[in-house]
């Protein structure tokens, strides 16, 4: 059972013996702890993977579900992204008992439009080793994640965004027209996976995770009242030229609101909700630096 003490960390029973708790890798990671959170709160038991997934010896991890957040996001050296998107969800389908449920985390990279893209082709090649493998599964491809995890509000170019709006007071946006922005929340995303788990059987197939595409201009004019009423300042917005970037084309939110719907859970969170929340944590963070 995972379990978080006021002010402290997450603590979780690690075993991994056969039962009916829930494995999830990543959990040190901007996403996996947020579902380690989730499920505290719902009360099911976690089974944290450490260490590399290789590692793992065949058939060791049994029980209603595993999440597998674990991954490398874009910037890092090709190898180690192909080695902890690919070889790692080799490793870990090896390890999983045939069955329990394989909740898979991808992202909506699969569907760039772009083959030169070193990123994409490795999530597309862990998707076809889940969808190859023999377990039940389940495959969720995150649009671009923000919110606060804890103390973490991820990398994101929508987190970078705020921490511009309400640290400095300006912000750089892309000066093309028309442009749209996905997004999902965290804290969504990491109760969905949750709930998935928790109901440990899912039809197999996949789900686009986004609460659907908005106008970067909508984001824009969101930030600019919250950096107002929690700053007091007038956010700046200086637009430029970016290089071209290949984007996916926007997904249809229908599939991703019909499976929280079919788990009972919340809708999805409202953008500026999203915003306000990473704007506060941002700022709570800011202040330990100030005092220093």
């Amino acid at each position: 059972m995972c379990s978080m003490p006021p002010g402290g960390p997450i603590q979780c029973d690690i075993s991994m013996r056969a039962g009916s708790g829930v494995a999830v890798t990543g959990g040190r990671g901007y996403l996996g702890r947020q579902v380690l959170r989730s499920m505290a709160t719902t009360g099911l038991r976690a089974n944290l993977i450490t260490g590399r997934c290789e590692s793992l010896a065949p058939g060791s991890i049994a029980g209603r579900a595993v999440i597998h957040c674990a991954g490398r996001c874009r910037g890092a050296p090709m190898d180690a992204i192909w080695r902890d998107n690919v070889d790692a969800t080799a490793g870990l389908l090896a390890a999983v008992h045939p069955e329990t449920l394989v909740i898979h985390v991808s992202s909506r990279a699969v569907r760039m439009r772009d083959r030169a893209d070193r990123y994409a082709a490795s999530k597309i090649a862990a998707e076809r080793l889940v969808s190859g493998a023999d377990h039940p599964h389940f495959v969720v491809r995150l649009s671009v994640l923000t919110g606060p995890s804890g103390d973490d509000c991820g990398r994101s170019f929508l987190t970078r965004m705020v921490r511009d709006a309400v640290t400095t007071g300006m912000v750089f946006v892309s000066r093309r027209a028309g442009t749209v922005v996905e997004h999902l929340d965290v804290r969504e995303a990491a109760l969905t996976l949750a709930a998935v788990a928790g109901r440990g059987r899912v039809p197999a197939g996949i789900v686009e995770a986004t609460t659907g595409p908005v106008p970067l201009d909508d984001v824009v004019e969101a930030l600019r009242g919250i950096t107002a009423r929690l700053t007091g300042r007038t956010m700046l917005v200086e637009y430029a030229d970016f290089a071209d970037t290949i984007h996916p084309r926007p997904a249809n939110p229908d599939a991703w609101r019909g499976l929280q719907s079919m788990l009972n859970l919340p809708p999805p969170t409202p953008l500026q909700a999203t915003l306000h929340d990473t704007a506060v944590a941002v700022l709570a963070a800011e202040v330990p630096k100030c005092r220093d």
